[in-house]
C-alpha cells in the first residue's frame, strides 16, 4: 500500500497549489531561466540591459517578465522611465522547497 505524502503546500505552510503552479509554469521555459540566472547575476538590472546583453527583442523581454512578474519571482522598482529587476529571494526559497518536496515525492514511489 502507497503511503500518502502531502506538499507544504497543501498543509497552509507554503505557497498555495495555485501559486505554486504558476511559479513552476513561470520556470519551465529556458529563456526565462535564462533571465532569472542574469538578473541574478547583475541585480538590479535595467530591462534594457537584459534586452541587449540577451539579444532578445524587447517585446519578448516583456512579456517573459510579465510571467515573472505574475509569479513573483522577481521584483522591480522604477527609477523616472528605467525599471530595473532583481530577484525575490523568499520566493526562490519557496521554489526550492516546493522542487524538494515534489523530488522527494518520486524517491518514496520508488
Amino acid at each position: 500500500m502507497a503511503t500518502s505524502t502531502h506538499l507544504s503546500s497543501t498543509s497552509g505552510t507554503g505557497p498555495s497549489l495555485n501559486t505554486t503552479s504558476k511559479i513552476l509554469h513561470a520556470i519551465a521555459h529556458p529563456l526565462r531561466i535564462r533571465m532569472l540566472q542574469y538578473i541574478d547575476e547583475h541585480q538590479p538590472v535595467c530591462v534594457n540591459k537584459i534586452n541587449v546583453d540577451l539579444n532578445i527583442d524587447q517585446s519578448i523581454t516583456s512579456q517573459h517578465l510579465r510571467l515573472l512578474r505574475m509569479a513573483e519571482l522577481v521584483e522591480y522598482t522604477r527609477d523616472g522611465k528605467y525599471i530595473n529587476y532583481s530577484i525575490n529571494p523568499k520566493r526562490i526559497a519557496e521554489v526550492t522547497q516546493v522542487a524538494k518536496e515534489l523530488a522527494g515525492l518520486f524517491d518514496q514511489q520508488d
